[in-house]
Parts: C-alpha cells; sequence; structure tokens
C-alpha cells in the first residue's frame, strides 16, 4: 500500500523558497569537506511508523545517528523493498561538468525530497523538488513538483546537496535524475553518476544509541554511546534508589474516565496507583497501542543531562499534555514547564505558548526527576516530549530519548499481570508482574540467559499443536548408564527436572526423540517418579511413549496423569526404546504448572471431617481434622490405601496397616493403645498425629448449665458492644464532618490494597504522601494538584510495600492530617 501526506507545513526541516531561475555561482569553499569521488552514504533510520516525514525530522536518531550506511556509487538506491517504515538521508556533494542550465528530475517511494545548495555550505540548501506521493523508478511526469526549475551551474564547482526519503509499506527507492547543458532538450532523464558526486566528509555520525562503548570511567557501569556521540556509562553509586535501569520509562495507563483534562484522571480512585495497563517506551512518546478511548497517562523517571548548558522542552498531544521537572538533583516534586491544555497535532510546536518550556539550565550527569501526565477523550490520542539540548545539530524539535532516561524502579502502582519487567536475577527470562504485582521471571538454563556456558542456541520449539526439529543437537540423548537419583531406579538412563521450587502439575506437552533418522531411539517404557525434596520419591507410574516420526511435522503428545500433583523434581527413566540399541533420548516436555500459594493461605481440601484447611509448605491443601471424640467404635481397624483425612478415634483400640499420601492430615485417638503394623507408611508431605486420651463425654446437666452461662455473658456482651458502637458512631460524625478535612484508610491493617477517603471542606492544592517508620518519603499519589472541594477517593494498592507500618499524609493549604497505615502480608 502506497501512503500520502499532506503538504501542509512540510517545509519544517530547512525554510525552503521557490525560485523561476537561480544562478548558483559559489565556487567550494570548504575543500576539505569534499571526499571520494563515486562514493555517496545512504543513511537509513528504522522503525518510524507511518508515513509522515516529520516523524523523521523530530526523530532522535536524525540526522546523526543512523541505524544503517550502505554505500552507492550513484545516486540512485536499490529497487524493491528494502524495508518498511523507515526513512533516509542521502547527502554529498554535485560536481557541474559543464556550465550552463540544468534540471533535475526526482522519483521515489514514498514522499522523497531534493535539496541543493548554492555552494558547499548546507547553509544555502534550497528545496528543488519533492514527491508528495510516490513514483515508479522511471516515472518523471507524475508530479509537477518532482522536476526543479532550470539552475544555472558552474563547470568545477562543488553544490552541496541532500536527498530525504520517507518509506511505509510496499516497494522503495529513490532516485536523482539530471539534464546537463548539453543535453537539456532530450527527452531521456540520465541518473546522476557517481563520476559527478563526491563524498561528504563532514557530516557528523554516531553509533546508534545503546552500542556498547568505554567511557574510561572507572565509576560506571554498562557504558553505551547515547546517540549523540556522547559515551557514558551509569554511575556505580547512584543518588536516589528509586533510579532504575537506562534506556526505557513505564508508561502507567488509566481507562474508561471521562474527560478531556488531566484533573479527570487526579480525581478518579484508580489514580495512580492502581492502573489498568502499561507499556515500556523507548523514547517519551507513544501510546505504542492507540485503539482506547477515554483514558489517563502517568510517565515518571529521571533525565540525566548529557552536556551543561541551556535546555528547552516542548509539549505535543491530545488532548492535554503537562510535563514536570525537578529544578535540580533532588527527590523534591518536580515543578511544571510546559503544557497543552487541548489538542494540537503531532508536530504543532507553537500552537501555545505554555507548549515550550522557558531556557532551563542543566548539568552535565546529574539526574532530573521527570514527569509527564496526559488525558484523552476521544479520537487521537497520541502524546510527545520534545527538546533542544546544548549539543544540537540542527533546529529541529527532537523527542526525548529513552538514552537519556532512566526508569523509576519504586512504583507502588500494582501493574497488570503481564506486563514486562527485570526482576534482577540473571537466572531468569521473560519477566513480567504476575498476579500478585511481584515483578518474577521464568527460570532459565543456558542459553537462554547468560551462555556462560557457550551453547549454540538452535530453534526452539513450538507448541504442542506445531511441530518439533529434526536436528539430533535440538534434543537430549543418553548413550551411558548412570546412577538415578532415585535409588530404588539403580543404574539406568534417566532425565531430571529440577523447577527449583515446588509446583502444581497439571499435565505435559511431550516430544519424543525426533532425531531425522533416529527416532526409534526415543523413550518407550517410561517410569515417571516425583519429589519435594529430591531425596524422598512417589512413583507416579509406568507409561508407555509414542514413537515421534522424526519429521518437521512432528507433533508431540499430551500426557495429562500428573493430576495436580505438587513437586519440585520429576524424574523421568526409560525402562527401554523401541530399537533396543543403547541409547535413549528424549526431545522435549513442557510441563503446565501453578505456582504454589503461600504456607498458610485459606484453601478448601473438599473433604467434611476437616476444617481450617490451609496450604502448607508442600503446596498441599490440607486441613485440620474435626475432633468428635464421641467414641462409637471401641475398637478401629484402618487398613485403607489411602487413609483419607480426617480424626479417627476409638474407645479402646486402633490398629492400622494404612497408607497416608503426601498431602494428607491424618490423627488416630484411643483410651488404650494405638498399633501401626507392618506396612503402615506415611509418606512424605503427610501429616500423622496419634495419641491416647480417654473418652469423657459431658453429663447432661452439667452441660445445660454451661449452655446458660454461655448466653448469659454473650447477653451482656452484645449491650456493651451497642453502647460502643454507639460511642465510635458519635466520634467518627464529628471526626469527619464536611467542615472538615479529613482522612481515612479502610481496611486497616490491609495485605493486598486499601480504600483511602478524604475530604477537602474548600478547593485547595493537595498532596498525599506514605512515609515509612523513619519519617523518609515512599511515594507520592498526589504531588500538588488543585482540587475542588468534595470527598474524593483512591485505591492505594499495599502489595508492593514490605510488612510495617506506614503514616500516610494530606497536605493542604488548611494544615496536615495523618492516618496510620500497617501493612501486613
Amino acid at each position: 500500500m502506497k501512503i500520502s501526506i499532506s503538504l501542509t507545513n512540510q517545509q519544517v526541516y530547512l525554510a525552503c523558497s521557490c525560485v523561476s531561475m537561480l544562478l548558483f555561482c559559489g565556487w567550494a569553499t570548504a575543500q576539505s569537506c569534499i571526499g571520494e569521488q563515486g562514493k555517496i552514504g545512504w543513511m537509513l533510520y528504522e522503525n518510524l511508523p507511518g508515513g509522515d516525514i516529520q516523524k523523521l525530522y523530530h526523530s532522535p536518531k536524525f540526522p546523526q545517528s543512523p541505524d544503517y550506511i550502505e554505500d552507492l556509487n550513484n545516486l540512485a538506491t536499490p529497487t524493491g523493498n528494502y524495508n518498511d517504515y523507515y526513512g533516509s538521508l542521502i547527502r554529498g556533494f554535485i560536481k557541474a561538468p559543464e556550465t550552463g542550465s540544468y534540471v533535475f528530475n526526482l522519483t521515489g517511494d514514498d514522499n522523497c525530497f531534493f535539496y541543493l545548495g548554492q555552494d558547499t555550505s548546507s547553509n544555502t540548501l534550497f528545496l528543488q523538488g519533492y514527491i508528495p506521493g510516490w513514483t515508479n523508478v522511471t516515472e518523471h511526469n507524475k508530479y509537477p513538483e518532482q522536476t526543479s526549475d532550470t539552475l544555472q551551474l558552474v563547470a568545477g564547482a562543488y553544490y552541496f546537496f541532500e536527498m530525504h526519503q520517507r518509506e511505509g509499506g510496499g516497494g522503495d527507492h529513490i532516485q536523482l535524475y539530471w539534464k546537463t547543458p548539453s543535453a537539456i532538450a532530450d527527452t531521456v532523464w540520465q541518473i546522476v553518476t557517481g563520476e559527478h558526486v563526491y563524498e561528504d566528509l563532514c557530516s557528523t555520525v554516531c553509533p546508534p544509541a545503546g552500542t556498547p562503548c568505554n567511557d574510561n570511567d572507572s565509576l560506571t557501569v554498562n557504558d553505551q554511546w547515547d546517540g549523540n556521540c556522547g559515551c557514558t556509562g551509569t554511575p556505580t553509586t547512584l543518588p536516589f534508589s528509586c533510579i532504575g535501569q537506562r534506556g526505557s520509562l513505564m508508561a502507567l495507563y488509566y481507562d474508561t474516565i471521562s474527560g478531556s483534562f488531566v484533573s479527570s484522571m487526579y480525581a478518579a480512585a484508580k489514580y495512580p496507583l492502581s492502573p489498568d495497563r502499561a507499556e515500556i517506551l523507548h523514547n517519551l512518546s507513544g501510546p505504542l497501542t492507540d485503539n482506547y478511548d477515554a483514558f489517563g497517562t502517568r510517565i515518571r523517571g529521571y533525565l540525566r543531562a548529557p552536556a551543561t548548558g541551556k535546555y528547552i522542552f516542548n509539549v505535543t498531544g491530545d488532548n492535554e499534555v503537562r510535563l514536570m521537572l525537578s529544578p535540580n538533583q533532588t527527590t523534591t516534586v518536580a515543578d511544571e514547564i510546559a503544557w497543552n491544555d487541548g489538542y494540537t497535532d503531532d508536530y504543532d510546536h507553537y500552537n501555545t505558548p505554555s507548549q515550550t518550556s522557558d531556557s532551563i539550565d542543566l548539568v552535565a550527569g546529574q539526574f532530573y526527576a521527570i514527569e509527564m501526565v496526559h488525558k484523552e477523550q476521544s479520537g487521537g490520542d497520541d502524546f510527545y516530549v520534545f527538546w533542544k539540548t546544548p549539543l544540537a545539530r540542527d533546529t529541529n524539535w527532537h523527542v526525548l530519548d529513552g538514552s537519556f532516561l532512566y526508569r523509576y524502579q519504586c512504583e507502588l502502582a500494582c501493574l497488570p499481570a503481564g506486563t514486562p519487567c527485570n526482576d534482577g536475577d540473571a537466572n531468569t527470562f521473560n519477566d513480567v508482574y504476575d498476579a500478585n504485582c511481584t515483578c518474577t521471571g521464568t527460570p532459565c538454563a543456558d542459553p537462554q540467559c547468560s551462555n556462560a556456558l557457550g551453547y549454540t542456541a538452535y530453534e526452539p520449539c513450538d507448541e504442542n499443536t506445531g511441530n518439533h526439529s529434526t536436528n539430533p543437537n535440538s534434543s537430549w540423548l543418553s548413550c551411558e548408564p548412570r546412577q538415578s537419583p532415585n535409588p530404588e531406579r539403580g543404574m539406568g538412563h534417566w532425565i531430571q527436572y529440577d523447577f527449583g521450587a515446588i509446583y502444581a502439575l497439571d499435565d505435559a506437552d511431550i516430544w519424543n526423540y525426533n532425531a531425522a533418522g533416529a527416532s526409534a531411539q526415543g523413550f518407550n517404557e517410561v517410569v515417571i517418579d516425583y519429589s519435594l525434596d529430591g531425596v524422598h520419591w512417589s512413583e507416579l507410574g509406568t507409561f508407555n511413549f509414542a514413537q515421534a516420526t522424526g519429521t518437521t511435522s512432528y507433533g508431540g503428545f499430551n500426557m495429562a496423569d500428573f493430576a495436580g500433583i505438587s513437586a519440585r523434581f520429576v524424574l523421568l527413566t526409560a525402562l527401554s526404546n523401541f530399537d533396543g540399541s543403547g541409547c535413549v533420548g528424549l526431545s522435549e516436555i513442557a510441563f503446565n504448572a501453578a505456582t504454589c500459594p503461600s504456607a498458610g493461605s485459606p484453601c478448601d481440601d473438599g473433604n467434611p471431617l476437616t476444617e481450617n484447611d490451609t496450604y502448607n509448605q508442600f503446596c498441599y491443601c490440607i486441613g485440620t481434622p474435626i475432633p468428635d471424640n464421641d467414641c462409637d467404635s471401641v475398637t478401629m481397624i484402618r487398613n485403607e490405601v489411602p487413609v483419607i483425612s480426617g480424626f479417627y478415634n476409638a474407645e479402646l483400640t486402633i490398629t492400622s496397616s494404612g497408607f497416608i499420601k503426601v498431602g494428607s492430615n491424618v490423627t488416630y485417638v484411643a483410651g488404650e493403645s494405638i498399633t501401626l503394623e507392618p506396612g503402615f507408611e506415611v509418606e512424605f508431605g503427610a501429616e500423622f498425629l496419634a495419641y491416647i486420651a480417654p473418652c469423657d463425654p459431658i453429663p447432661p446437666s452439667l452441660l445445660k448449665k454451661q449452655q446458660k452461662e454461655q448466653q448469659k455473658a454473650e447477653k451482656k456482651a452484645e449491650k456493651e458492644a451497642a453502647k460502643e458502637r454507639r460511642q465510635l458512631e458519635k466520634l467518627e460524625r464529628e471526626k469527619y464532618a464536611p467542615n472538615k478535612t479529613w482522612l481515612r484508610i479502610s481496611p486497616n491493617p490491609a495485605s493486598s490494597a486499601a480504600a483511602l477517603a478524604y475530604n477537602l471542606p474548600q478547593s485547595s492544592s493537595v498532596r498525599i504522601g506514605v512515609f515509612d517508620p523513619t519519617g523518609q518519603l515512599v511515594t507520592w499519589i498526589l504531588s500538588g494538584q488543585v482540587q475542588q472541594a468534595g470527598v474524593y477517593d483512591k485505591t492505594l494498592s499495599v502489595m508492593q510495600l514490605p510488612s510495617g507500618t506506614y503514616t500516610v499524609s494530606l497536605f493542604t493549604e488548611r494544615g496536615v492530617v495523618s492516618e496510620r497505615l500497617v501493612v501486613v502480608e
């Protein structure tokens, strides 16, 4: 598909004018910039969505830091489909072969521009032709704008030129043709060939941002080029504990909030600690997903200044965007420096004066708190933060790039499950926030993480509905028997999986050995054991695996026999393969498992004979047997395999040769003796208790007396409770009166989230902060926003806070109100 763009305000990159006849008589005054003949750099800038040329001009990469540079020997790029959604720049010098009249013609796909100077200086560039849509390679007359006016050039003179290209989708190319004075009447256009073009030696080209480098500073780590020819690392000692990783920011989005102004987002209960979704941005523009309406955005982090000097910031967006920056290297609330109160186009920098900040002095290497908020109602929903720095190489506004930004890592917002993160563990990958707001990665081994062992990475397997490679290097093969971790299995061919923690296993997708021509070496008869600790093993059963096909269409099979067992270790021992050879192999197993709840978490074991059911440390839901010592049985025999969880009692004796399975809780109580006969076994991970206790039923007369005393005590307690409730209600009415500033938190203590309500008897600027037991600020919930009189609600997520006592303080123009918050696990 070809992408067309409007030419309104097209000449933002350089001021241009149209002149019917221009006499270019400037001889080269900067010969040192003129390089090799027939060599021109084609600079490519990738990952530019859409087709607007302004996206290229405002990119942090442009013009100094292209992603790639290809050498051309004439002014024509390769035809075809090099890539999609990129921009390019070609610059250098044209040497006129003769004196007289020249006409230039431009073809390209999509939007293309040709600038030519009056001499060797880039300051004299004028737009001589452009393509408002796209053309074929030799389609010279599609648009009148693609052909220049007649220009007068002088033989032997060098003229600086630039060609700009912006590609959306489909085919892409750009060519410059001309007619020289001796061929001005010809009907055929000629490509400007290498004998007439020269390399530009004076244009600065910087390595792409993020490229490793060495800043020669022993006090920094992770040194990277910043895309502006600066090599800087992150200080090993940071001024603030909340400065996170370099190169990106977390954007938090709050959905279903009506209104076009950020004030409506500030008033929403979910703001700022209960966002609906999040994205990782690598520069200060977005969103990456633009199919939402009625939402708000909050982004915060730290800006590290690349140079000492004057900086200017500019914002655009739809509907409202507001930018804050701290005045110095401090943790105080950032000051608002630029904002637009209504809709602007993406590159409409001067719709209102408030969009552009004052000139701000920043110091090289210092960290400044930066925050941007945005509110969108309907229609377009973009936001951009641009800047001009002391290092600027042109006059354009450029998007603030991630090379100078650091993540805010003290975020208390409960981020949506599945949001990418970094758990700080080098032995995990695919780190995401889980349902408990915890950043958790998937345990990995080489080569998924550090590849410290230098393994060669092969293609990954598809899901069970897909295929598996026939490459033997993508599989595991054992040709030498070894001692099994389970002593009962002795020597053999086995593979053990250690999950690193106990999980509840549901089922598994299994791909047998699928090496081409060798699938008969796969597991045939297999015994599977599992263990909680790698020492005590339980047998799941003996199974027969199907032979793999040995083709790329092999999709494996599913095994559902795990059925919720808890295990950290799973051991597969091959009893045979399919050809009787001495080697046995397996391609892959993907276990479907659930994370174990924390020990002590409530649950239901499904057994009516137990109560107070909770998960134990082995991931089993176990209840406490309900005592019912009514001594209905005189003697009892329990030889079941297994014995079901419960409370078993007898007036005289209990004998048992039963089996108590992992995850069970069994209690035996007898008046005289309990005999555990040969064969009785309690599996590791089960709970068993036995004790001697006589039957002691309560006499009816005593039971009746106890019941009367209990009823009397209950009535007295109820009366006292009612009196206390009335007193509390009166105090609450006084404390939370409409004419008072108040703050209320419930539930308190809180383990996951607390509802925070506060009242403003009059309009005021509002700050709400959470402080730790030492009085140090943990986070600002609101940081100086003006709100009208009324009652407001906020949802305060506490899952990111360690257990302890905190203070939540409400600061208004009338004073400070504080409440204690207790956080428990």
